[in-house]
């Protein structure tokens, strides 16, 4: 699944205020997650989710973001030679309180990320460092959903092989046990165990509707495994 449609070069223009200020604004198309597979031709519509999007600006400015930034691009060194007093925290309230600015283009599923620095180059690596830590997270929550849906798809396929032996057993068993060689096939001295012979054919058709499922699990754990 794509995640980032789109992720634009960043540009820059100088703000005039007493002290020189650069903008610089990294622009990606952020939509809401698809079904990781659809089944049986089954259709899943996705109309404008403005929780989907209000939640996207807060994970943005959260410090799951922000912090391996910092880190990423060692700001708290880089700002101590300014400010001596520089934390990882306050490194932190700078960028949200200060420099970063989170929005959506209107009628669009655009999501820009602007930030402002006194440095050109500042400004720019961090709106392009900043979309490029969230885009990664959001990367390693889809393969870990992927993961997760591939581990479940197992674990039904083996029980729905372990449900297709069982049932595979008892027809035989139940053929060995009347002597009734095939669906149908009793022997003439056995004909007043017809039922059984029913009773036989609905186990098979319980059997072959197992293996159905069977099939239709394990065609779904492949397609997870393809992703």
């Amino acid at each position: 699944v794509i995640i980032f449609l789109l992720v634009v070069a960043t540009t820059s223009f100088v703000t005039f205020t007493m002290t020189p200020n650069y903008e610089s604004t990294a622009m990606m198309d952020v939509t809401p997650d698809q079904p990781t597979i659809q089944l049986f031709g089954r259709e899943y519509s996705q109309g404008y989710d403005p929780v989907f999007y209000r939640t996207q600006f807060q994970i943005l400015q959260s410090k799951d973001i922000i912090n391996p930034v910092i880190d990423r691009l060692d700001l708290v060194e880089r700002w101590k030679k300014k400010y001596p007093a520089m934390t990882k925290e306050l490194a932190y309230l700078i960028i949200i309180k200060k420099m970063l600015d989170v929005s959506q283009l209107p009628n669009t599923t655009l999501i820009e990320v602007s930030v402002v620095s006194e440095a050109r180059d500042e400004a720019s690596l961090l709106a392009n460092t900043i979309a490029d830590v969230y885009e990664k997270r959001r990367l390693a929550e889809k393969e870990n959903e992927v993961m997760q849906g591939i581990r479940q798809a197992r674990t039904e396929r083996d029980e729905q092989e372990a449900l297709v032996e069982k049932l595979r057993t008892e027809v035989e068993e139940l053929r060995q046990k009347y002597k009734i060689n095939e669906l149908g096939g009793l022997r003439p001295s056995e004909g007043e165990s017809r039922l059984l012979a029913h009773a036989i054919q609905a186990k098979e058709t319980q059997m072959t509707s197992a293996n159905f499922e069977l099939i239709t699990k394990q065609k779904r754990k492949e397609m997870l495994e393809s992703l």
